[in-house]
This record gives C-alpha cells, structure tokens and sequence, in this order.
C-alpha cells in the first residue's frame, strides 16, 4: 500500500537517513550550492571521452599508481549513496513519478571540487503516464544506472558486478532503515518494494534484474556481497564488513 505523503520525502527520512536528503525533487538550487559546487548533465558520466576529465580530481585524491577500478567503484559507491536513499523513499512510499533517465532533461549533478557527487537535482516534474513501481525501478537500472556503469567501466576496467554490488548493498540498507525508523507504518510498501528491487530476478519487462543475486544473507540476519567492492585497493583501506574475502586477504 503507497503512504500518501508529499514530495521530497523528507517526513520518512528520519534518524540516519536524515542526512541522506541529498536528492532536491523539482526545487531551485539554492545560491551558496552554486557557488560552491559544479553542476553538470549526468549524461557526461556514460560518454567514454568525457569521463576521464570530469573524475580526474576525483582520480587526484588516491594518489598516482591507485587501482583505477577501485576509483570508480569508490565514486559510484559515493553516487549511490546520494541518491539512492531519497530515490527508493520517493518511489517506495510517495509513489513519484519523476524522470529517472541518466540523460533527462531536467536532471542536474552537483559535483564537489574533487569531483565527489554532492547532490542531484530534478529542475521540473516529466508529464509521463503512470507507472508501477516495476516500471519506475526498471528505468532506474536500465536508463539510469546502466549507463552510469558503462562509462564507469570503460574508463577504469572496473567489472561492473562490482558496481551493481554497490547499489544492491545501498538498496539494502536504505530499505532496512526505512524499516527500522517506521516499522509497522512502512511494512507493506518496504516489503513491496524489496520483492521488486531485489528479491525478483527479472525486471518489468522480463530482462534480467541486475541486483538481484548481488547479496547473500549471513546466519546472523546480515547481509554479504557476493564480489567484493575492491575498497581494500584503496590507500589506508580495508575489507569492508560485508566483504565475501577472506580477513586475511592484504
């Protein structure tokens, strides 16, 4: 059952995802973002030529000689957890039915002066038919985060099961915490949403779903990726928690 509550979603994004309102659904950006931040078309991230200028601050923080693939699975770990939490309360509880395409129109990314993502910003509501949310989450993975991989992998060699660990890992938590901050009010739209992010192997239109498969549960109720998120290969880091290596890997 969808709660009716406006947009943004602000009222079920409480506790620790609080500090995850990081999406801004149809509203202005505001002067001093501007000012400090870049703001670009996301569609620049999936054109192979253009992506090596755009992460190259990013690239810069690690150091020469850092692991390229472990860059971008850092910066699209960092542009899932921007966007991810908002989206999923947005579609899952209020029922949105913006624009999810990478190369919409009225989508802006804001990027800080080391590239990291900040914020992204729908400039206006799309006039679109209504959808299911399998529909709305199929234009997620397919328009969106697609071809947010592909420009990701084409620059850095990273193998996009990691990339896609990384959103089925933040599809999980968010929906947890979704859970965890409301309980029985969210119940039914959370566990709706689950079975058709992640618990369905195929899409809306029958394709494969790319998260699903991505977790395996824990016997303490956690959950593991099943392809390691390559953070060790960071300077100064280690196995994630939810890491499938074993602790002795260096």
């Amino acid at each position: 059952m969808i709660l009716a509550r406006p947009i943004p979603p602000s009222d079920w994004m409480t506790g620790v995802l609080a500090s995850c309102q990081t999406v801004d659904f149809h509203l202005p950006a505001r002067q001093e973002e501007t000012a400090c931040w870049r703001w670009i078309t996301p569609a620049f991230l999936r054109e192979p030529l253009l992506v090596p200028d755009l992460l190259a601050p990013f690239e810069a923080r690690f150091g020469e000689g850092t692991d390229r693939r472990a860059i971008a699975a850092r910066w699209s770990h960092l542009y899932g957890c921007i966007t991810l939490p908002s989206l999923l309360t947005a579609l899952a509880l209020c029922d949105w039915q913006g624009d999810l395409r990478l190369a919409a129109p009225v989508l802006r990314l804001a990027l800080a002066e080391d590239a990291s993502p900040q914020r992204l910003l729908f400039l206006s509501a799309a006039a679109s038919p209504r959808r299911s949310l399998a529909e709305r989450w199929q234009e997620l993975m397919v328009d969106h985060f697609a071809p947010l991989h592909q420009g990701l992998a084409e620059w850095s060699g990273v193998s996009p099961r990691v990339l896609w660990g990384n959103v089925a890992a933040l599809v999980c938590w968010s929906l947890d915490e979704l859970h965890r901050q409301h309980k029985r009010r969210v119940a039914a739209a959370v566990d709706a949403a689950r079975a058709v992010m992640l618990a369905s192997p195929t899409l809306y239109d029958g394709s494969a779903n790319p998260v699903h498969g991505c977790l395996r549960p824990r016997p303490d109720g956690s959950q593991q990726r099943k392809v390691c998120c390559l953070s060790y290969l960071l300077p100064g880091e280690t196995l994630c928690p939810s890491c499938p290596l074993p602790p002795s890997r260096p």
